[in-house]
């Protein structure tokens, strides 16, 4: 039998024994002790493998958008000859369209080139430039910090620094909030 303890958070244990048959004058309150229940949270499954061109939805607490990967482009050529130092190195870039669809936060939503990556089969995972040169493509870039209204979408190209020849596996959308996205390229 357990009795709470009223001076403190701590629990007494009482045994059963014929020591204990004197009650004391006041009557303790008792409580049945209900046996601790843990509840395993089932393990996030991998995000579907959308093919490239199709359209997913990302949801997070407050937002949600639809993004498309329209497609994967390697060579990505800029206009500009040699932008690339790095040897065995060329631009591979891929065009996206990002729409948000919800908004209930009072914060606006600013898309950036952060969120995306390229996955290869090896597990190289390469991110974003962290700076470019906006003249150097004739394609018009996907806005960088750039505020996007419910119902209004944006749309545009991203470059990343790939291996030649080599071509990824998968194109990741991984939100700081928000279901992560995968679009299989091969």
């Amino acid at each position: 039998m357990r009795l709470l303890n009223p001076f403190g958070p701590f629990v007494l244990v009482i045994g059963l024994t014929a020591a204990c048959a004197a009650a004391p004058a006041a009557t303790p309150t008792v409580t049945a002790e209900t046996p601790s229940v843990i509840v395993a949270s089932p393990t996030p499954s991998p995000p579907a493998q959308a093919p490239a061109g199709s359209t997913q939805e990302s949801v997070a607490e407050d937002s949600a958008v639809k993004v498309t990967l329209l497609r994967y482009r390697q060579p990505f050529t800029p206009t500009i000859a040699d932008l690339i130092d790095r040897k065995g190195y060329e631009y591979g870039g891929i065009e996206v369209k990002l729409c948000l669809t919800r908004n209930n936060s009072s914060l606006q939503l600013s898309v950036s080139w952060d969120p995306w990556a390229l996955s290869y089969e090896d597990g190289t995972v390469i991110k974003t430039p962290s700076s470019y040169n906006l003249g150097a493509w004739a394609e018009p870039l996907y806005p960088q910090d750039h505020i996007v209204r419910t119902g209004r979408c944006v749309r545009g190209w991203i470059p990343f620094e790939a291996p030649k020849g080599k071509k990824p596996e998968l194109v990741l959308y991984q939100p700081g909030a928000g279901t992560v996205l995968e679009w299989r390229i091969k």
